[in-house]
C-alpha cells in the first residue's frame, strides 16, 4: 500500500476492510432498491464515457440498462427557457424518438424535462443522467416524470445513493 503512495487514511481504510464492508453494504442497499451497480469494466457502462478522461468507477441504474448502448442523442438547455424553447425541445425529442433514437439529458426543470416529455409521448426511448442518487428525484416536480422514466426508460447517476443535490 505504501508502494501505492496513498495517503494514510486510506491505506487504514484499505487494511482495516472498512472500505470493502462498506461497498458490501452499498452494494445490499442498491440490491433491495432494485437498483444496478454498474462498475466501468461492466459491458453494460457507455463506451463513450469509458474513453473521457475521468470516468466514473460505478454507475447507479435504475431501469433498461440496454439503453445506454442504444444509438442516442443528447437534448440539453435552460432550466428558464420560453415557451418557445419548451415548444421546440418536446417537439424535437419526440420526432428523434420516433425515428429510433434514444433521448438523454438531464432531469431539470426546463428543457431538459421537455426532452423527456417529448420523448416518453413518442414511446420512445429515454435516459434520464441525476446529479443526485439515483434513488433521489429531483426536482420534486418532475418526480412523476421520474417514475415514468424509471419504468420505461433508464435513470443512471454516479452519485451513490441517497446523494441530495449540492451547489458544488
Amino acid at each position: 500500500l505504501r508502494a501505492l503512495k496513498l495517503t494514510p487514511e486510506m491505506e487504514v481504510s484499505i487494511a482495516s476492510g472498512c472500505a470493502q464492508r462498506d461497498a458490501d453494504r452499498a452494494a445490499e442497499a442498491a440490491e433491495k432498491k432494485g437498483i444496478r451497480l454498474l462498475p466501468f469494466k461492466d459491458s453494460c457502462y457507455p463506451g463513450l464515457l469509458n474513453q473521457i478522461y475521468d470516468p466514473p468507477v460505478i454507475l447507479y441504474v435504475i431501469g433498461k440498462v440496454e439503453l445506454l448502448s442504444a444509438p442516442s442523442v443528447a437534448i440539453v438547455g435552460s432550466r428558464k427557457c420560453s415557451v418557445y424553447g419548451e415548444e421546440v425541445s418536446t417537439s424535437l425529442a419526440y420526432d428523434l424518438a420516433q425515428s429510433g433514437l434514444c433521448i438523454v439529458s438531464g432531469m431539470a426543470r426546463g428543457i431538459d424535462a421537455r426532452a423527456h416529455s417529448g420523448a416518453l409521448g413518442a414511446q420512445g426511448l429515454t435516459v434520464a443522467v441525476l446529479g443526485t442518487g439515483v434513488d433521489v428525484p429531483y426536482p420534486r416536480e418532475n418526480r412523476k416524470l421520474y417514475h415514468e422514466i424509471a419504468e420505461k426508460g433508464c435513470i443512471i447517476s454516479e452519485f451513490p445513493i441517497g446523494s441530495f443535490p449540492a451547489p458544488q
